[in-house]
C-alpha cells in the first residue's frame, strides 16, 4: 500500500517528517507505532509530538481505527471505514466532497467531526442513527439530507456547521437531540416537533419550515413538492 501526502511541514522537524513518511509508505500505522520508531530513531519528544499529531489530523494515524483495520477489527468498504459487522461507520479513508450512500446503519459519535472537505450530505435510507457531534464543525458543509430510515440524531450532531444553508428532514426521526443544528433552514416533512425531540433541538440561528412536502428529482437532488 502506498500512501501519498500533500502538507507543508514546518522547516523545524522537515527532517523527521521525511522519515516518517518514507516508514509509513509501507502500511498504515498507529500513532503509537510511529512515535515508539520516531523515539528509537533518536528524535526528540517536541518534534516526535509535533509530526504524529500533523499526521493524525490529516486522518493517517489513528490508533482507534487505522490500527484496528490492520488487525481486521474493522473493514472498509467504499472508502468507508465499518466495523466488522458492517453495521457502524467509524470514518472515511478517502476525502469526499459530496456524500452520498454511506454504507452501514449507524453513524458513530464524532465520526466526521471537524471534517472541513464535505460540502454537500446526502444520509440514506439504510442510516438510522447518526451519534453525537457525527459532523460537528464541519464548516464547509452547505446541504444536508436526511432521508426516511433515520429515527435518531445526537447532541450537536451538526452544530456549528457554519455554512450550512439547507436541511431537509423527511418524517420518522424519534430522536432529535440538543441542539443539532445552529444554521440553515430546515425543511420537515412533519407538522410540528415530535415528542421525542429535544425542545432546544435548533438554536435561535436555524429556522425551521413545518409541512414541508419534499422529493428527488431525476438527479437526486432535493426539491419542495407544492
Amino acid at each position: 500500500m502506498v500512501i501519498i501526502f500533500s502538507f507543508l511541514v514546518r522547516p523545524s522537524f522537515s527532517i523527521v517528517s521525511q522519515v516518517s513518511l518514507k516508514y509509513l509508505n509501507t502500511r498504515l500505522r498507529s500513532r503509537k507505532e510511529l512515535s515508539n520508531y520516531l523515539f528509537k530513531k533518536g528524535y526528540s519528544s517536541e518534534n516526535i509530538d509535533s509530526v504524529t499529531i500533523m499526521l493524525s489530523k490529516q486522518g493517517y494515524l489513528d490508533d482507534n481505527v487505522y490500527a484496528n483495520i490492520i488487525l481486521g477489527n474493522y473493514v472498509v468498504e467504499n472508502d468507508f471505514v465499518l466495523s466488522k459487522d458492517h453495521k457502524k461507520v467509524i470514518g472515511q479513508t478517502n476525502t469526499m466532497m459530496y456524500i452520498k450512500n454511506i454504507p452501514g446503519e449507524i453513524i458513530v459519535e464524532d465520526c466526521f467531526t471537524a471534517c472541513s472537505t464535505i460540502y454537500s450530505l446526502t444520509i440514506s435510507s439504510n442510516i438510522k442513527k447518526i451519534g453525537n457531534g457525527a459532523f460537528y464543525l464541519c464548516q464547509n458543509i452547505s446541504k444536508v439530507t436526511i432521508d426516511e430510515g433515520v429515527t435518531s440524531i445526537g447532541d450537536y450532531a451538526f452544530f456549528n456547521d457554519f455554512n450550512l444553508k439547507t436541511v431537509y428532514l423527511k418524517r420518522g426521526i424519534e430522536y432529535m437531540g440538543y441542539n443539532v443544528f445552529n444554521s440553515g433552514v430546515i425543511y420537515c416533512e412533519d407538522y410540528y416537533k415530535p415528542e421525542g425531540w429535544d425542545d432546544n433541538w435548533i438554536t435561535n440561528d436555524a429556522k425551521v419550515i413545518w409541512g414541508t412536502k419534499w422529493d428527488y428529482d431525476s438527479n437526486g437532488n432535493p426539491v419542495i413538492v407544492k
